[in-house]
């Protein structure tokens, strides 16, 4: 069990990275809206309709953030709830033939956060595809004008 553990929580915080780079880890992999700063720093001549459309990507993209980081919260704070502290506390104490639902939360918490993990990667790829489809049109206007 302890190797199934130590695999899943490679996810959130994978050996091969540096400090710098786990540091930057928002559930398994980049925070979509940093990619809105890149945008904001290396183009320069957008027309205003262009720019209204990403800052309400920007938006949208925030709220859906907003609502995933919620959604760990309550999966870390049920990690710290009394029912399962106690399922902890007994762990490695059972006599007599004594069964713990201990397995059963670990799972049920393992589920959650890879549940998480997949929200936030479908995340990333639509906030990338969205912007990928707006900076084509952007490069097929520009080239055309």
């Amino acid at each position: 069990m302890k190797r199934r553990l130590n695999s899943f929580g490679k996810m959130f915080s994978p050996p091969w990275l540096s400090s710098l780079e786990k540091s930057l880890l928002w559930m398994g992999g980049f925070k979509p809206s940093i990619t809105f700063s890149l945008v904001e720093f290396s183009v320069s001549d957008m027309v205003p309709e262009q720019v209204e459309k990403l800052i309400r990507l920007k938006k949208e993209t925030k709220i859906e953030e907003r609502t995933l980081m919620d959604a760990l919260a309550a999966v870390q704070e049920a990690m710290g709830s009394p029912p399962l502290i106690n399922l902890v506390k007994q762990y490695g104490r059972l006599v007599n033939g004594e069964v713990s639902d201990f397995a059963e939360a670990i799972d049920e918490t393992k589920h959650s956060l890879s549940s998480l993990v997949h929200s936030a990667d479908n995340l990333r790829r639509n906030t990338v595809m969205k912007k990928n489809v707006f900076f084509k049109v952007w490069i097929f206007l520009s080239q055309t004008y």
